[in-house]
């Protein structure tokens, strides 16, 4: 009986954990940034049969470290920035992403516009300014600093084209 009460509490625990992945997705783009994270493969996943790598979607092996909304000057799109952190299953590598949605006036929804990788973590103080630039302060490596443990502060800045991404100064 106490078995069926562990496995029980592992599986309730191991969905709480799950849900919480994602419950820094908030806001109107919430139901587009799901169905793409759903949606979309990704070659992070091993394959225990095989023991090599398998194709899975981006919301078996992925968190969402946080999110925010906002408009470029003179431009009258709204945009989600959603940072991503997907981990490479069998290994201790993560792979930090910024993942950009726009909603033009009159659409419905939230589209998909493009990804960039960056190293750096804990991303906040994100920015819109003008030449449809995000910028955003994370905690990066310093020279000295053991992988576990970054402790410089590092600007990030990432130009947004029509389909397209270009991280800047990185």
């Amino acid at each position: 009986m106490r078995y069926v009460v562990l496995l029980l509490s592992l599986l309730a625990f191991s969905a709480t954990a799950a849900a919480d992945n994602f419950a820094q997705v908030t806001g109107p783009a919430r139901p587009d940034v799901m169905r793409y994270l759903s949606t979309t493969k990704t070659d992070a996943c091993m394959d225990n049969a095989t023991l090599g790598r398998s194709v899975c979607s981006l919301s078996k092996v992925s968190d969402v470290r946080s999110m925010a909304y906002g408009k470029f000057p003179n431009d009258g799109n709204d945009y989600a920035v959603v940072f991503l952190a997907t981990g490479i299953q069998g290994t201790n590598i993560v792979r930090d992403s910024v993942l950009i949605f726009r909603n033009a006036p009159g659409t419905a929804g939230y589209s998909f516009v493009g990804s960039a990788d960056f190293e750096a973590i804990n991303p906040h103080d994100v920015r819109f300014q003008a030449g449809r630039t995000i910028t955003w302060t994370g905690t990066a490596w310093g020279p000295n600093d053991p992988h576990c443990c970054p402790t410089a502060r590092k600007t990030l800045r990432l130009v947004v084209g029509e389909r397209t991404l270009r991280l800047v100064d990185h």
